[in-house]
């Protein structure tokens, strides 16, 4: 998935967060090694000239920020928003963020007779050519998610 979203926006900055904690002593050791895992494969990505950064979500969200010891509660999900906040805050102070460009954007609604009401799918896929521009900012940002086998 990193390497799909670097190829299809080689201009993209991605943060990747690692898994928050699991209460469970056996699942909390998977997402260990899982979470060991992640700073490698973006390492390896910055060394081929990629623009990325880990998110360490276990230095922000503790067991005691789990509502079933599994899933943040309002506290635990705070946390992770300052998490990303930081992350963030981090590739921009690492010049990893590049201002916006503008693009234009199409759409196969545009398409549509000018009788002819579009269709709910096709208005909600906000896809269609347009005349004006939109900015499109090179920030990409990902959560991996491991599953977790309890064994």
């Amino acid at each position: 998935m990193l390497d799909e979203i670097t190829n299809a926006v080689p201009n993209a900055t991605v943060l990747v967060a690692q898994l928050t904690p699991i209460a469970n002593a056996t699942s909390e050791a998977n997402v260990e090694a899982f979470n060991a895992a992640i700073p490698k494969l973006v390492a390896s990505r910055v060394a081929a000239g990629k623009k990325m950064l880990v998110v360490d979500m276990m230095e922000y969200v503790t067991t005691t920020d789990l509502f079933d010891g599994l899933h943040p509660n309002d506290g635990g999900y705070q946390k992770m928003a300052q998490a990303w906040f930081e992350g963030i805050q981090k590739a921009g102070d690492q010049g990893l963020i590049d201002p916006p460009t503008p693009t234009t954007v199409t759409s196969a609604s545009s398409t549509l007779p000018a009788t002819s009401a579009p269709s709910a799918k096709a208005s909600s896929a906000g896809n269609g050519p347009r005349s004006n521009p939109s900015i499109v900012p090179p920030l990409v940002t990902m959560v991996l998610i491991g599953f977790l086998q309890n064994t």
